[in-house]
């Protein structure tokens, strides 16, 4: 194989991806103004529609999802659908037979049924209700309903009083319920419904009148646009890295004897999206931990020069000045690196980097990567996990290549020696590197750490020793008088210690604070937990590579899923640890 992309490969451009803005939407069934109501929806999602733009690499897709009760769920729906082209989802509190009783009047039964018809998805919740008709369970129904639009929204808009629910399952439940989800929520006020919406926070004084920014009604939209951004990174570092790519793919397939013919179609459509992602991916990498260094070292340094000054030049001012620009410099940078989001930026396109890449592989069999990463937030409930546009923009990568791919072919020798030698034990050799790698660099943190502590010892007992030895020499003698004393204690005290003396004191003084800059960008960076991971991985798949190697065409889908499954969790957990080392000033 050779190391140098072919120049004549074409390079393909990103298509749009879709992204879903889901809109859950709730209130009152009573208006005081339906009219206004109405008009007050109509022009929130218009304002809406101009301030979620798409971008030529991101097309926004709205999905309106709502109970399609009486009022305003009725009314935003119909907005929704009308002002923003928004495909419909209803959910319904109970089977749609028993939800239908509480429709009082034809006109109203009548005006939901022309709804669901609208509908290109129903989901009815509590199938298996043991009494539909009991008053305790239909409230338990409407709570389950609220918080159930709720959980399918990125963004609540609700017809709201502002007042606490009566009943159980109200629309004050419901934006209750959101705000502590985490969602996005926008108020139009069921009493005067010509005030501007708001856009609510956890606190009343966190609340905002509409129109706000883009960014505060769904950070995940523009976190894609910035993602797939034509700026995000240069044409340059995308064409040779794709190039490079291609040439390998195509050369280990012939090594191998695999037909080209799958492989081409996955090169086309969705080799560019995780070139994209891993390029983007190495450079914020780089720059997040680069910056964790400099704000440590800039904060030793700091030290160092505060330290130098009360010692060595205690008249100048120069070293003050050093220290307060390499403070400065710290804050500067630790700003940049959080306003630039390199950490959550790195993770995110590391996570599209290799789902993808797992992708690329495990299509060739046929078998959806997508699944397993559906479900790897169930393994790990308690933490957050990804921002939903990560798995989306995956999924609907995925889907588009399954659709271009050839019918798939029986698992052949060569399709198995492909994705084994091709990608179980590549992965297998990267864990085993990252491993080794990250255990060295933590050994050097630790010998680091023990050579500063160490030092610091030797300097502070030399530093103790000497000022014992040097103030002995100016001892006043016990039989003088008080006053005599005093005059020649004063006299014994030197102007200044001896240099070599003062050196000693630099060094145990300054020397611990390079030292917690080691533990601490030991720590920040996760190097023991990363190589232990990384290493049990690297088991786990060698392994793994064993048993493909050994199993016939039949069973090797089936081991093909499960390495999808446990590499989908392992980079979903990666994710997870990493996600709570955000870059942090050093006090």
């Amino acid at each position: 194989m050779t190391d140098t992309p072919a120049a004549d490969t074409p390079i393909p451009t990103l298509t749009a991806v879709p992204y879903q803005l889901r809109l859950g939407v709730v209130g009152h069934r009573k208006l005081a103004d339906p009219a206004g109501a109405g008009a007050a929806s109509d022009q929130l999602m218009r304002s809406l529609k101009s301030i979620m733009t798409g971008t030529p690499r991101v097309q926004v897709e709205w999905v309106v999802i709502s109970p399609a009760a009486l009022g305003a769920d009725r009314v935003l729906a119909q907005s929704a659908m009308e002002q923003l082209s928004a495909r419909l989802e209803v959910v319904t509190p109970m089977p749609l037979d028993e939800y239908r009783k509480d429709f009082d009047s034809a006109e109203d039964r009548a005006e939901f049924e022309s709804l669901i018809k609208k509908a290109d998805r129903l989901v009815e919740l509590h199938h298996h209700e043991p009494d539909p008709g009991d008053v305790a369970a239909r409230r338990r129904a409407y709570t389950d309903v609220g918080r159930a639009v709720v959980d399918s929204c990125e963004v609540l808009v609700a017809i709201w009083d502002g007042k606490p629910s009566a009943t159980a399952g109200g629309t004050g439940d419901a934006v209750r319920y959101a705000l502590e989800a985490g969602r996005t929520v926008i108020v139009i006020d069921a009493n005067d419904p010509a005030a501007p919406p708001r856009l609510l926070g956890r606190s009343r004084d966190a609340d905002r009148s509409m129109p706000v920014e883009g960014p505060a009604i769904s950070a995940g939209l523009f976190e894609l646009r910035d993602f797939l951004g034509t700026g995000s990174l240069s044409p340059d570092a995308f064409a040779h890295g794709y190039r490079h790519a291609v040439e390998k793919l195509r050369q280990f397939a012939q090594t191998v004897a695999y037909p080209t013919n799958r492989l081409e179609v996955v090169m086309r459509t969705l080799l560019p999206f995780g070139i994209h992602a891993g390029e983007l991916s190495a450079n914020y990498q780089r720059a997040y931990v680069a910056a964790c260094k400099s704000v440590f070292y800039l904060s030793a340094f700091a030290v160092s020069m505060a330290v130098a000054q009360a010692l060595f030049f205690s008249s100048s001012v120069w070293p003050t000045i050093v220290e307060l620009l390499a403070m400065l410099a710290a804050i500067g940078i630790y700003l940049a690196n959080r306003r630039g989001a390199w950490h959550e930026k790195w993770l995110h396109s590391r996570f599209v980097s290799e789902q993808l890449r797992m992708a690329l592989f495990t299509l060739i069999v046929g078998e959806d990567p997508t699944e397993p990463l559906t479900n790897t937030h169930r393994a790990l409930p308690f933490y957050a996990g990804p921002q939903q546009w990560v798995p989306a923009t995956v999924r609907a990568i995925v889907a588009r290549t399954r659709a271009a791919l050839p019918p798939e072919p029986d698992v052949s020798p060569a399709a198995q020696k492909f994705i084994i030698d091709g990608w179980l034990k590549h992965q297998q050799a990267w864990h085993a590197r990252n491993a080794h790698r990250k255990e060295k660099l933590a050994e050097h943190a630790r010998y680091k750490i023990l050579g500063a502590f160490f030092a610091t010892f030797i300097a502070a007992a030399v530093h103790l020793t000497g000022t014992m030895t040097h103030g002995a020499h100016h001892k006043p003698s016990a039989d003088r008088g008080a006053t005599e004393s005093v005059e020649v204690v004063a006299e014994a005290v030197p102007a200044e210690h001896p240099l070599w003396l003062n050196l000693f004191t630099f060094a145990a003084m300054v020397l611990p604070a390079w030292g917690a800059a080691a533990h601490g960008i030991s720590k920040q960076l996760e190097y023991e937990r990363v190589a232990a991971r990384s290493h049990q991985m690297s088991m786990v798949l060698a392994r793994l590579v064993d048993r493909a190697a050994a199993a016939n065409p039949a069973d090797f889908r089936a081991l093909v899923h499960e390495a999808g499954r446990l590499i989908a969790l392992e980079n979903y957990e990666w994710w997870v640890v990493l996600s709570f080392d955000p870059p942090e000033l050093v006090a």
